[in-house]
């Protein structure tokens, strides 16, 4: 929180097969234990991993894995993100596959495609696929619920 202050906190858990509120509660035991309890938090608890939240925007993951512009087919087509077995792994690799490096440059991309998540989730605009997610709506609705709650909210 010294590094990187903020207004609102978001508190991240993946469910790991247990219900959300189990998750919920455990985050919030956590902050009550914390020195940040008068900061306000949000719970954000996919069903899997975060990253599944990532893969719906081929226009986003091209520009963060360097090359906005590639016409390399990507496996975008994914249904419902939260049964994918492995979200990070799929991720990284359509970064690789969108980054269209070849050779010795695609293994070291390789090696840093987790710095492309962090651009790709700064600029996906358009989440509105994922209100159809449980954890995703609950995550957005506490989102909204504190935003008015404090005035924020236009």
């Amino acid at each position: 929180m010294k590094l990187y202050p903020c207004h609102v906190l978001f508190i991240h858990r993946d469910a790991d097969q247990q219900p959300r509120l189990r998750r919920v509660e455990e985050i919030l035991k956590a902050k009550a234990r914390s020195k940040q309890r008068t900061t306000p938090s949000i719970c954000v608890v996919p069903v899997r991993m975060t990253e599944a939240w990532l893969l719906g925007d081929e226009d986003a993951l091209r520009w963060a894995a360097g090359n906005p512009n590639g016409k390399a087919p990507l496996a975008m087509s994914v249904g419902n993100p939260e049964a994918i077995p492995n979200p990070k792994g799929l991720l990284n690799d359509l970064l690789v596959e969108a980054s269209e490096l070849t050779g010795r440059r695609r293994k070291k991309f390789r090696a840093r495609a987790g710095e492309c998540v962090l651009r790709l989730a700064g600029r996906i605009a358009n989440f509105s696929a994922l209100r159809a997610l449980p954890a995703f709506g609950a995550m957005e609705a506490e989102l909204v619920g504190l935003l008015s709650e404090r005035g924020w909210a236009h």
